[in-house]
């Protein structure tokens, strides 16, 4: 049992904090479990749709919503069930447990020559789960806990390699399973595959590189076939458009000037310099190799988010980014295990408090998470909860909406994506009409829908004989809500939708949340 102490320590920690959080979500939803983000509900409305023999948001309309191949299968089977809601947090605690386990191989298999060995790994562990965010992302409900895992579990096949350890099932089965899980991780997945066929392993590397493609095509075909792209139209739309050059020069250069994108910046060098300084070392060089190009990847292909302070901002809970930002954590911990362990020897409390601070200072957006998970839930509660509650439970009716994860589930009413995160013609309308309201009276009409509820900043010119007739306001700290107020428009049918309103207002848990205009 105490060989595998620091995996049972860094596990039961990182449980203990989820389930805190997990009961201050419950005391602030009024009893009620809410992820922090609505884009989980797109997911679980999907594999509802699967389970019913469709794919999308809408029952028999084919919508490529999900920016993940195969996390709303993984969901599928269990929407049957009551507790089918609930299946994303378990999944994500055990893929966030499964991280930890392969964090520990490989942080047990760099510091064996260390004699207190246990306690050391025990302290970097402990450490990895604020500054990965692992509890974050857990309440997520994303397919992000799975993505790091699957990209520390390739990095424990190239460590593995490196010390004659080679296992071709961790290696291709690692490799496969990251490149259904995320688009971004096909960056860690090249370079995988490249390592291991110069390291001789060639049949390995060409088969899992087959299997990547082959299950790639025929994902982008069935796509093809019921939409007329190769991507999800979720994917499309966070895409600004795919670029000629190999590396987006301009992008990256955007990103790297911002504070978050300086930490990018800051973590590739120290890799370089240590690289650089123990070139003799074929572990460092690779890494070192294999930080770059997955860095230099995401920056001018991935999402990143470049703007507000590093202890402030909460964006999209940098989901996008942790995959990467665990890969350069855990390179830069590996190759600098000479110094980590003279420091470590000199000292067992400096060693704890110099890297405590670290670790507060470079991972503090991943920290504040931590504080923000509760807030984020009623956000999501207060705004998207309220919005499905109305609409599957009074109003009815078919509606059209800028958020569609949390209306869409549960619910058998038509929802229309006015952004265009489900559907490629909508995307394409919209981008071609900015500033421009006809072609939205078009969509709508043409849905015979009588109620449109949006953000105005997001849709700032709107039909004019569109009624507003009530707002949903947050009583909570904007944190991933994308706006605090929410407006509802009669298309129609004005006096019938208000009295609706009316009486969902007795039912809301917060009445100053809902303002009804007539």
């Amino acid at each position: 049992m105490k060989k595998y102490l620091p995996f049972a320590v860094s596990s039961v920690l990182l449980i203990l904090v989820t389930f805190v959080e997990f009961v201050t979500i419950l005391r602030t939803n009024f009893g009620m479990f809410v992820y922090t983000l609505d884009d989980t509900y797109i997911h679980l409305s999907v594999a509802e749709n699967i389970g019913r023999g469709s794919y999308g948001i809408n029952p028999g309309e084919f919508a490529s919503a999900a920016s993940s191949i195969i996390w709303p299968f993984l969901l599928a089977p269990f929407t049957y069930f009551s507790f089918g809601l609930y299946i994303p947090l378990l999944l994500n605690i055990f893929f966030q447990i499964g991280t930890l386990y392969v964090l520990w191989k490989i942080f047990d298999r760099v510091f064996n020559f260390v004699k207190q060995k246990d306690l050391l790994v025990s302290i970097l562990l402990v450490l990895m789960i604020p500054a990965t965010a692992m509890v974050g992302l857990i309440f997520t409900g994303m397919e992000h806990s799975l993505q790091v895992f699957s990209i520390v579990l390739i990095l424990y096949a190239i460590i593995q390699e490196l010390h004659g350890e080679f296992d071709a099932r961790i290696m291709i089965s690692s490799v496969v399973l990251a490149s259904i899980v995320r688009y971004e991780n096909l960056s860690v997945c090249l370079f995988a595959a490249a390592f291991f066929f110069v390291r001789g392993r060639k049949k390995q590397a060409l088969l899992s590189m087959v299997i990547v493609i082959a299950s790639l095509l025929l994902f982008s075909l069935f796509i093809y076939l019921n939409e007329g792209s190769f991507l999800p139209s979720s994917v499309m739309a966070k895409m600004s458009a795919m670029r000629s050059s190999a590396l987006n020069f301009s992008k990256i250069f955007e990103v790297t000037r911002s504070s978050f994108g300086m930490l990018y910046v800051a973590a590739v060098f120290v890799i370089i310099l240590i690289a650089v300084v123990q070139r003799n070392d074929i572990t460092a060089v690779v890494l070192a190799a294999g930080a770059v190009f997955i860095t230099l990847l995401h920056l001018s292909y991935g999402k990143t988010q470049y703007y507000g302070s590093l202890f402030m901002d909460f964006g999209y809970y940098f989901r996008y980014e942790m995959y990467l930002w665990t890969f350069l954590l855990t390179v830069t911990i590996i190759l600098s295990r000479t110094f980590l362990v003279t420091l470590f020897n000199y000292s067992k409390s400096l060693f704890i408090v110099l890297l405590t601070v670290t670790e507060i200072v470079f991972c503090g957006r991943a920290n504040v998470m931590l504080f923000s998970i509760p807030l984020a839930s009623n956000n999501v509660f207060e705004q998207h909860v309220q919005i499905h509650d109305f609409v599957a439970r009074f109003y009815r009716k078919p509606v059209a909406v800028h958020d569609i994860g949390c209306v869409s589930y549960n619910n058998n009413n038509y929802v229309l994506d006015l952004w265009g995160l489900t559907s490629k013609k909508v995307f394409n309308i919209r981008k071609s009409n900015a500033g421009k309201s006809e072609w939205l009276d078009s969509l709508v009409t043409a849905k015979n829908i009588s109620l449109v509820i949006i953000y105005d900043v997001w849709f700032p010119r709107h039909p004019a004989h569109w009624t507003k007739i009530a707002e949903l306001t947050l009583t909570k700290p904007e944190i991933t809500a994308s706006e605090n107020v929410v407006s509802f428009y009669a298309v129609n049918n004005t006096e019938e939708t208000v009295q609706k309103l009316r009486a969902f207002r007795n039912e809301v848990p917060l009445k100053e949340m809902l303002r009804i205009l007539n």
